[in-house]
């Protein structure tokens, strides 16, 4: 078993942004009805158009603005 280290920086997920929202560890947060039979885990709103430029936003897919968003977060 390897050690991992998580610092936070760019870290997403349906808890939240960064590390603040994933120390307390709570339950994950899950959607069974949007998508029933298949839950999912949605991501909380993000400020993406604050860090990603307008017309770049436009030509991104979701999972592109995502990557990015989490890219700058960690570089910020």
């Amino acid at each position: 078993m390897k050690r991992v280290c998580i610092t936070g920086v760019g870290l997403i997920s349906s808890l939240g942004v960064g590390r603040q929202a994933h120390v307390p560890l709570g339950p994950a947060q899950r959607d069974a009805q949007s998508f029933a039979p298949f839950p999912i885990h949605p991501l909380p709103a993000l400020g993406m158009e604050n860090v990603i430029p307008r017309r770049e936003y436009r030509q991104m897919e979701n999972f592109q603005r995502l990557g990015t968003y989490a890219a700058g977060l960690a570089i910020a």
